[in-house]
């Protein structure tokens, strides 16, 4: 997928004022013409082709304004040059280029919720299978005794009604990035406004579940936004934030489980992150 340099994820051009167009026009998206139903292999020929290895870092050839960055952890590549950003797709296995074209084809031409694309990768149910899954295989947490306390309240809470009646939204859909890494809001201060990219998880979704997710990603621990605040400013209606409150537990809990020394989560986070957020999960559940 190729975006031209100057454009955020959303299709504007960052830093630059918008050109005025009369009521009713759009102009086209910068990514016209890239095809939505090649299935990927578009992608696939470029990767093959010219990706990056994985464990190499980031560099910039000096002359031609090319850099180009990777990330043994990461699902994709990225080459950024003068004119354009080529991103390019590891897998695609959740339909990745897809789902990220058809979010920000939606987003340019902000359509109505009637015509929101597919459900997003990641939605309440997977998240509350994936939980009950992790818990039952009794993961390991660790020595740490917060990290058993919190295990032990999480299990607890996972036993009772709450969990259960967060799988069905009673409020409309909303149109969620499904992957809420804080490193994927950018602050453009010339504007004063956040943009969002990486949008290869999209779908529609749902609001508490994606403010709730954006919450508590585990990338909070930089320590870059507070969510509490952030959600009070949102004003939500008294039964979207009590589900806010009840997907935040479900989350905290989740990462809890993925960062125990043999979770797959361990070796991506610095020495304390189990304890730091065995903290969180007492904290959400009172405990």
């Amino acid at each position: 997928m190729t975006w031209p340099s100057s454009c955020s994820g959303s299709g504007h051009r960052t830093g630059a004022p918008r050109t005025p167009r009369s009521p009713g026009t759009r102009s086209p998206p910068p990514w016209k013409g890239w095809p939505p139903n090649d299935g990927g292999r578009a992608h696939d020929r470029g990767r093959r082709a010219g990706a990056h290895d994985r464990g190499r870092p980031a560099r910039h050839d000096g002359g031609r304004g090319r850099m180009t960055a990777t990330d043994p952890h990461a699902t994709h590549d990225v080459e950024v040059r003068a004119e354009v950003v080529i991103k390019r797709y590891r897998s695609w296995d959740r339909r990745e280029p897809q789902r990220e074209w058809t979010a920000l084809t939606r987003l340019h031409s902000a359509v109505p919720v009637a015509r929101l694309p597919e459900p997003a990768a990641w939605t309440p149910r997977k998240a509350l299978a994936h939980v009950r899954a992790r818990a039952a295989q009794g993961p390991d947490v660790g020595e740490d005794p917060r990290a058993a306390k919190a295990f032990a309240a999480g299990t607890s809470w996972l036993a009772g009604p709450d969990p259960d009646r967060l799988a069905d939204d009673p409020f409309p859909p909303v149109l969620g990035p499904g992957d809420n890494n804080l490193a994927n809001y950018l602050w453009d201060a010339a504007t004063a406004e956040v943009r969002i990219v990486d949008w290869e998880d999209s779908g529609a979704g749902d609001r508490a579940f994606e403010l709730a997710d954006l919450a508590e990603h585990i990338s909070r621990l930089d320590g870059h936004l507070d969510a509490d605040r952030l959600l009070t400013l949102l004003d939500l209606p008294p039964a979207q934030a009590a589900r806010v409150r009840g997907f935040r537990r479900l989350l905290a809990l989740s990462w809890l489980l993925m960062l125990g020394p043999r979770g797959p989560f361990a070796a991506r986070n610095p020495p304390g992150t189990l304890g730091r957020q065995a903290e969180r999960v007492l904290e959400l559940l009172g405990g």
